[in-house]
């Protein structure tokens, strides 16, 4: 009866051994815009990196008067291999938050050690630049880069740079990620665990 009580406890671990997210939040944010302007369709964004695990669950657009948008926006997040890994649609009267519009998305893990940069096509939209009162999230780096490239209306990954604070544009909101020790890490913190499966095995 012991033995099955072990048995039980392990396979209501590894029930639980999905991630666990909490403490959602906008990567970053800002008081007031300061210069509001357009100057064509750009792939625009910033550059930045991560200090823990966290999962991207939706994508946002500036909306200047937070009256709603002119038009629909495509944004997508880059790796370092210039790979899109989550993107997404900004339509006109998707839900407003501080100075975004926002949109769901699948899901997406970001993790530290790599280097990522988001961008979004601003078509027709005014962005903005220089913000006063720009805050980040702790869990993320910031980095001092607005990155941009022509695009006819396609989101493409933008490879030209000026330092400033970036034009936005596009934003993420995340979510922490922690997991918990997957099943096999439990046989070596209990000892002889890996005998009573083995015989629960056979007499099965």
């Amino acid at each position: 009866m012991g033995n099955l009580r072990v048995l039980a406890f392990v396979v209501g671990t590894a029930l639980l051994a999905a991630p666990i997210c909490a403490q959602a939040g906008m990567a970053v944010d800002f008081a007031d815009p300061t210069t509001d302007a357009t100057n064509g369709s750009w792939s625009r964004g910033w550059a930045f990196t991560v200090n823990e695990a966290v999962e991207v669950l939706a994508l946002g657009f500036y909306d200047d008067q937070k009256n709603g948008l002119t038009e629909s926006h495509e944004i997508g997040i880059f790796d370092s291999n210039q790979q899109l890994i989550v993107s997404g649609i900004v339509t006109p009267n998707d839900p407003l938050q501080s100075w975004w519009r926002w949109t769901n998305v699948t899901a997406t893990l970001l993790v530290p050690g790599q280097g990522y940069q988001i961008a979004a096509v601003t078509g027709s939209e005014n962005y903005t630049w220089d913000p006063t009162g720009f805050v980040t999230d702790s869990r993320i780096n910031y980095l001092l880069d607005s990155y941009y490239a022509p695009n006819n209306g396609t989101l493409t990954y933008p490879n030209e740079s000026n330092s400033t604070i970036a034009f936005f544009g596009p934003n993420f909101s995340m979510e922490s990620v922690a997991t918990i020790p997957a099943p096999g890490a439990l046989l070596l913190l209990v000892p002889g665990l890996g005998s009573v499966l083995g015989l629960r095995k056979r007499l099965a």
